[in-house]
């Protein structure tokens, strides 16, 4: 008999489709459909359920038409009020179930802010009150409820799984760490805990050893599905992409991900000028989203201009545009290396998308950076050290055969992280569950 999976997922009911979305999708694809029927929770109002599955879909493609819209925080809040937070013991969910779609999902369970509410809960006084307790009408004690990041939830009549990618919003004190660390304790409840590096694993247990024996590590997949991977390898869309930015092909380096302080973005432009003596003939290549704070206080915002003035600025900083999948995906297979001299990881995949594009790869030597290369990367021992760095640079630019063997060793070191190993190990996985 099937087992049924909810997958809990504030990721698919969100508009910025951020790392931990391309993660929920490794694993809603990795679970096996001859033993689960997925589910998936959304949070719907039930007056903007009028079409059913229909409005479902609408809403995933554009969450924000919902949540974002004007007096939409006072209708979270009246929301909230009305479904009667004291009464958590009673709280009852929706079923709507619809045929299989690309999704793969069986059905929808719909529960009005379900995530939001969430949130509201975790600015309650530290007991258990912040947690809500997640009861399905048609789920049984051995049907899961999985989630993709933690979340403040347990569950007296189903068992649970809690994904933790890493513990940095604590490690940084981040604005709302402490509702993350309330997070992270709910975790407590699960049956299982998943680790997406041993890392990450070691940082959990440091706050909660009690968890030790139910705590495993998955290592997580390349995210890009085979047919972006294979368009991005077609020499026409290759060149139209490269166009876009006038770009040739292994004459410039590439950074793709958030532009915040723990990715070192402050020092890696410094050692990029300096290695390259701000030549424009081999720009440095950035992409991602920029945190308006952190390019304020180290007066980025001169390097990080649109690609569109690059022929205007002095340095060879060249900053694009939102990039699409496929867009990301060409410009690091035709770039002469990946930097990434991050701070802090829970696990870097786009370190194993370079090197998936045999592409050389430079990052730091800290937290989950030398478990995923394994000695495959030139690696920093002090990501700060703008001298090493430039080093760093120089060598990828000027040993061909260094690169060669990092290339090698990179593209064979990938191969730890395929979609059929994610699948056998999230398999294995759930036997234990």
């Amino acid at each position: 008999m099937k087992r049924n999976i909810l997958l809990f997922s504030y990721s698919f009911n969100r508009s910025d489709h951020r790392g931990v979305y391309q993660y929920a999708k490794s694993l809603k694809n990795s679970f096996d459909l001859s033993e689960f029927d997925i589910n998936v929770f959304t949070q719907m109002y039930k007056k903007d359920f009028i079409g059913g599955g229909d409005s479902i879909f609408e809403y995933l493609n554009n969450p924000n038409d919902y949540f974002l819209r004007k007096g939409g925080n006072k209708e979270i809040l009246l929301s909230y009020f009305l479904s009667g937070f004291f009464l958590k013991k009673n709280k009852y969910f929706y079923e709507f179930n619809e045929k299989p779609d690309s999704y793969r999902f069986k059905g929808y369970i719909n529960s009005p802010i379900i995530y939001y509410r969430n949130n509201i809960n975790l600015l309650l006084p530290s007991n258990d009150y912040y947690v809500d307790d997640i009861s399905v009408p048609f789920f049984g004690k051995n049907d899961l409820i999985f989630t993709d990041s933690p979340l403040s939830i347990k569950s007296t009549k189903h068992k649970v799984v809690q994904t933790v990618h890493d513990l940095i919003p604590i490690q940084e004190k981040r604005k709302f760490h402490k509702y993350f660390y309330k997070r992270l304790k709910a975790c407590s409840y699960a049956n299982k805990i998943l680790c997406v590096s041993e890392y990450s694993k070691l940082q959990y247990l440091e706050y909660f050893p009690a968890m030790e024996g139910k705590v495993e590590v998955v290592y997580q997949p390349l995210p890009a599905d085979e047919q972006t991977i294979y368009l991005s390898s077609l020499p026409d869309v290759q060149q139209e992409v490269l166009d876009k930015y006038n770009l040739k092909s292994k004459q410039y380096m590439y950074y793709v991900g958030a532009i915040e302080e723990r990715k070192n973005i402050h020092n890696l432009i410094k050692a990029y000028t300096i290695a390259t003596n701000s030549d424009k003939c081999c720009p440095l290549v950035i992409s991602g989203n920029v945190d308006d704070g952190y390019s304020k206080n180290y007066n980025l915002n001169e390097y990080l201009v649109s690609y569109t003035d690059f022929d205007k600025v002095s340095h060879n900083i060249m900053k694009t545009d939102f990039v699409s999948d496929i867009e990301k995906l060409v410009l690091l297979r035709n770039s002469r290396a990946f930097l990434f001299p991050s701070l802090s990881e829970g696990f870097g995949i786009p370190v194993i998308e370079a090197q998936t594009l045999c592409v050389p790869v430079m990052t730091s030597n800290n937290t989950s950076l030398p478990e995923v290369t394994n000695g495959s990367a030139l690696l920093l021992e002090n990501p700060l050290d703008i001298e090493e760095m430039v080093e760093g640079i120089k060598k990828l630019w000027n040993d061909d055969h260094y690169c060669s063997s990092l290339i090698l060793l990179g593209n064979y070191n990938s191969l730890r992280f395929t979609k059929e190993k994610f699948k056998d190990a999230i398999g294995q996985f759930l036997e234990k569950v």
